[in-house]
């Protein structure tokens, strides 16, 4: 009879637990659900709400040339860009970022074909230096446009990481220098382009996943003596060569 209650226990056991498994799942579709409704349209702009009622764009769906990203959507400020929300819009040329934005997730205009971005005077968190889109307060170049023709760039002085997806697709670039000072790469930072060089610090300790997946498989890897970057070079068979510190 013990071992009969034992088999009748477990059973009464993997019942309850598909019906624990069950309620999950119908909370997670809830959840999902829930999520769905929080994403909302208005006119060319796909938003989810905050918290606090402010707007986060996660997708453009308009055609424009030249765009002023608006301050308020019905009524409610809009506070951040999401990462790839404008992704894919092939005829957008200009954009201007207003005062309100203060948050910028990844690269919200990789993908695109963008050719210059424009910052409000005075903006509390953003600015656009040599054409490229920094956070003031993190020191981080956010975004080089990947419509504009430029062959040679050097990342600004004072520059302390390189954010995700930051040159993404830039295929104008060729070769991109890295001052010292920058500590981390992130993500996808030069992912997609046919860079045919990039020189990297002794300072940078930190490459993220396919950071320099863009770097021509012929291109090489300007590196300091027994830095981060020549270990990451050997660990992932790139061309490199060193270079002296002037």
């Amino acid at each position: 009879m013990g071992h009969l209650f034992l088999d009748a226990r477990g059973g009464c056991m993997k019942r309850f637990g598909c019906f624990l498994a069950l309620l999950a799942l119908c909370a997670a579709g809830a959840l999902g659900t829930a999520c769905a409704e929080n994403a909302e349209r208005i006119g060319n702009f796909e938003c989810r709400t905050f918290e606090d009622g402010t707007f986060e764009i996660t997708a453009y769906l308009g055609d424009a040339e030249s765009l002023d990203i608006p301050e308020t959507l019905d009524g409610r400020p809009v506070t951040s860009l999401a990462d790839g929300a404008f992704a894919t819009s092939f005829s957008l040329y200009t954009v201007r970022i207003p005062n309100g934005i203060i948050r910028v997730e990844g690269n919200p205009f990789y993908d695109t074909g963008l050719r210059e971005i424009e910052v409000a005077d005075g903006h509390p968190a953003l600015c656009v230096i040599d054409g490229a889109l920094f956070d003031k307060n993190e020191k981080a170049l956010l975004c080089f446009p990947d419509g504009r023709r430029v062959f040679d760039y050097t990342v600004p002085e004072g520059t302390l990481q390189i954010g995700e997806k930051a040159f993404y697709s830039c295929l104008m670039l060729q070769t991109v220098d890295i001052p010292e000072g920058v500590t981390r790469i992130e993500d996808d930072a030069f992912n997609e382009c046919e860079l045919e060089s990039v020189s990297v610090p002794h300072s940078v300790t930190f490459i993220g996943t396919d950071a320099l997946g863009g770097v021509n498989p012929m291109g090489t890897l300007f590196v300091e003596r027994d830095s981060y970057a020549e270990r990451y070079a050997k660990e992932n068979g790139m061309n490199y060569v060193y270079f002296e510190v002037k």
